[in-house]
């Protein structure tokens, strides 16, 4: 069958870690335990579905349940749709995720292989965090990704009133100043004949220290 034709978008998923760890180069495999045990967990569960694993030959029609079950959450933009920017039309298209610390803007997309070190201008567009009433809102409406007390602290997260359940706090308390990191995956989605949800396989694009 032809699956391109049932595309819609590209999606990412995330989800954030508190650590007590920081990491400031390229988080490797090895160092997801130390920053937080639940990364690794969730890391070796989507393995199983990734594209980087050799072994994977199907993936779910629930991958997005699968996603949503283990608190991972579609990434929004300020001000911009991230469904069209990534829409059937993205074909080809680079993307650059910047979380630099000293960036001009919050941790943002940027449209284009951005060469983050020139002064050239390409569409950016600041990174958001999911909200939606009765699944899950940022505490006290704090939407970017940046390491402040809205984010790094463990009390900010409940349950009952749906705050910051994209957060996993640390298994251990953190004593002394907290890290954030967040976990990304891109995955195309589509809706085939049959009005059902389908999904690529999952591509797991990095581990990103938060910037202050």
């Amino acid at each position: 069958a032809d699956q391109a034709k049932y595309f819609q978008n590209f999606v990412i998923y995330y989800r954030i870690y508190i650590s007590g760890l920081p990491v400031s180069s390229s988080v490797s495999t090895d160092q997801m335990t130390q920053i937080n045990s639940a990364l690794a967990t969730d890391y070796t569960y989507f393995h199983t579905y990734a594209t980087d694993n050799t072994t994977t030959t199907t993936v779910p029609s629930t991958m997005g349940t699968m996603f949503s079950n283990r608190k991972y959450y579609p990434l929004v933009l300020e001000g911009a749709s991230i469904e069209s920017l990534l829409g059937s039309g993205a074909g080809g298209k680079i993307i650059t995720l910047d979380f630099a610390a000293n960036a001009q803007y919050k941790p943002s997309l940027i449209i284009g292989n951005a060469d983050l070190s020139s002064n050239a201008s390409y569409p950016q567009y600041q990174l958001f965090r999911y909200s939606e009433t009765g699944f899950m809102r940022p505490y006290d409406n704090y939407r970017y990704f940046v390491n402040t007390d809205e984010i790094n602290n463990a009390a900010h997260i409940n349950a009952t009133d749906f705050t910051n359940l994209d957060i996993q706090k640390s298994a251990q308390d953190v004593s002394g100043q907290s890290y954030t990191y967040v976990s990304m995956y891109i995955l195309s989605y589509g809706i085939d004949n049959n009005f059902s949800n389908i999904y690529s396989t999952p591509t797991f694009i990095g581990v990103f220290l938060l910037p202050d």
